[in-house]
């Protein structure tokens, strides 16, 4: 199993927390509640591996973007 939707509500809480209306705390709290869920769809669906939807991941892109210490994600380029 890969990657699963996040759900609005995670989606939202990201939005927030990258302009500090909510906490780091309370943006993991709501991650973790997202994570619950998405193994809870996969135990009910029977599949016998789940994994955590990828929730914590920002994108599939991050950690080799993250190795070049030229390249801004967040910008239009280096």
């Amino acid at each position: 199993m890969g990657s699963l939707l996040r759900p609005e509500y995670l989606q939202c809480a990201y939005r927030s927390l990258a302009k500090a209306e909510i906490s780091p705390g309370d943006y993991k709290a709501l991650e973790e509640r997202a994570i619950d869920e998405a193994v809870d769809l996969q135990t009910r669906c029977g599949l016998e591996v789940v994994s955590d939807g990828e929730m914590r991941r920002e994108h599939f892109f991050c950690h080799l973007a993250d190795s070049f210490e030229w390249f801004d994600r967040y910008g239009a380029g280096p």
